[in-house]
C-alpha cells in the first residue's frame, strides 16, 4: 500500500492497556482505554489566510462572497485547541452543545471558529460533521465558520471528508486510499453500498473477501438497528436530531495489522432503547430502576442480546461485532459510548497474561454523548 500524507498515528498510551495488570476495579485500564486517532507530534504551521464558510442552501460557500448579506451579528463559538473524544470528551461535547444551543436560539447566526484548533481526532471530526448537518437541517443558512489555522488540523478534516460531507470545496485534496471518509445516510437503501465502501478497507488490507463480507454484515446490522430503534417517534425531539440518520467512517493501520471502523447516531441512546426493548432488563441484572447507570445498562443489553434470538434486529449489530473479534479475527476491540455510559471489550489472544487476553469493563462518564458512538477495531483474520 502506498505511503499516505495522512498525519495520524496511534496514541502510544493505548499500547499500555494490555501490558499492565489492572488493579481491583480496572481503574488503570481507563487511562489507556482504546487507541483513538490523533495527530502526529509534528509542528503545525498557520496558513496565510483563514477560509471562512457559511451554509448557503444545500451547500457551504466562502463567507467572504456573502458577508454583506448576513444582516444579524453572530454568536461566536470557539473550538478548543484540542478536539479529542478520549482525553477531552467534556470539552468536545460542551463545544458541540454550544453550537446547537446557538442555532436553537434563532436570534443570531452561529459562527463556528475552528481557527485555534491544532489537533482533532477522527471521532471528534465525525461528531462535528454530524452536529453541523443537524444544525443546518434545523436552520438552513444559520451557520458560518472558519477552518483551523494549523495546516495539520485542516488536513485531518479534509482527509476524513469533513468538507465534502458538508458540500464545502475541499482545501487539501483527495483522501488516502486507506481511509473510508465520513459518509451518512438515513435509509436502508443507501446503507448497503455505503457500508460496503467502509468494509472494503479490510479487503485492501488482507484480501480476504469472506472476512470482509462478515465485517460488512456486522456494520449493516448495526446501522439497520439505528434506523429501526434509535429514533422512536414518541421519544425523539424532532427539532434536535435528524431521524434515522447515521454516520460511518474507517481507516487502516497497516503497521498494526488493524482496521478501525466508526459509527455514530444522534438517537435517544442505547441505554434508553435497551430498557424499552428488553423487558425486565433492570430487574434481571439488579440495576437500580430509579437511577440506572448508563454503563450498566449497556453491559446488561450486550449480555441479554447474546442469549436471545429473534428480537427484531435489536442488538444484533453489536453482538456480531463482538463475535467477530472473539472468533474470526486475530483480536480487536469495541468501545460503545452512549449518553453517560461507556463499555469496552478488548480481545488480545496473544497476551502473555491469560487473564488479560479478553477484558471487558465499563464506567459512567461525566460528559453526556447524545446518541451512540461505536469504535470497532478489527485485527486481521486468524492465522495471518
Amino acid at each position: 500500500m502506498p505511503p499516505s500524507v495522512f498525519p495520524f498515528r496511534l496514541d502510544e498510551s493505548a499500547a499500555k492497556i494490555l501490558s499492565e495488570t489492572p488493579p481491583p476495579g480496572g481503574a488503570a485500564i481507563f487511562s489507556g482505554a482504546l487507541a483513538d486517532i490523533v495527530l502526529n507530534d509534528r509542528p503545525t504551521t498557520p496558513r496565510a489566510e483563514l477560509v471562512t464558510h457559511v451554509f448557503e442552501g444545500p451547500s457551504i460557500v466562502p463567507e467572504r462572497r456573502v458577508r454583506d448579506r448576513l444582516g444579524n451579528p453572530y454568536n461566536v463559538v470557539r473550538a478548543p485547541a484540542v478536539l479529542n473524544y478520549r482525553h477531552g470528551l467534556t470539552a468536545l461535547t460542551g463545544f458541540l452543545t454550544k453550537i446547537r444551543r446557538g442555532v436553537l436560539r434563532r436570534d443570531r447566526r452561529v459562527y463556528v471558529d475552528l481557527s485555534a484548533c491544532v489537533s482533532i481526532d477522527i471521532v471528534a471530526c465525525m461528531l462535528l460533521t454530524a452536529e453541523l448537518q443537524r444544525c443546518h437541517s434545523l436552520r438552513p443558512g444559520s451557520i458560518a465558520g472558519c477552518d483551523p489555522a494549523a495546516s495539520g488540523a485542516l488536513e485531518v478534516l479534509s482527509q476524513l471528508g469533513f468538507h465534502r460531507q458538508l458540500n464545502i470545496r475541499d482545501q487539501v485534496g483527495p483522501p488516502a486510499d486507506w481511509i473510508a471518509t465520513i459518509r451518512s445516510a438515513a435509509t436502508t437503501q443507501e446503507m448497503g453500498p455505503l457500508m460496503a465502501e467502509v468494509a472494503d478497507l479490510s479487503l485492501k488490507a488482507w484480501g480476504d473477501r469472506a472476512f470482509t463480507n462478515q465485517i460488512h454484515a456486522a456494520l449493516n446490522e448495526a446501522m439497520t438497528n439505528v434506523i429501526m430503534h434509535a429514533y422512536p417517534d414518541v421519544e425523539v425531539d424532532q427539532s434536535a436530531c435528524l431521524p434515522g440518520q447515521w454516520w460511518a467512517a474507517g481507516i487502516l493501520d497497516v503497521e498494526k495489522n488493524s482496521a478501525w471502523f466508526f459509527a455514530l447516531d444522534q438517537g435517544v441512546g442505547l441505554p434508553r432503547t435497551a430498557v424499552k426493548n428488553y423487558s425486565g432488563l433492570l430487574r434481571k441484572f439488579d440495576i437500580d430502576p430509579l437511577n440506572p447507570p448508563d454503563h450498566l445498562i449497556i453491559a446488561a443489553a450486550l449480555k441479554e442480546a447474546r442469549t436471545q434470538t429473534g428480537l427484531d434486529q435489536h442488538g444484533k449489530g453489536l453482538t456480531s461485532m463482538v463475535r467477530l473479534i472473539d472468533e474470526k479475527a486475530a483480536g480487536g476491540s469495541i468501545q460503545i459510548i452512549s449518553r453517560q455510559g461507556e463499555h469496552i471489550i478488548v480481545k488480545n489472544p496473544d497476551h502473555p497474561n491469560a487473564q488479560l487476553r479478553r477484558v471487558e469493563f465499563g464506567r459512567q462518564l461525566e460528559a453526556e454523548l447524545p446518541g451512540t458512538l461505536i469504535v470497532w477495531k478489527v485485527n486481521g483474520p486468524k492465522g495471518r
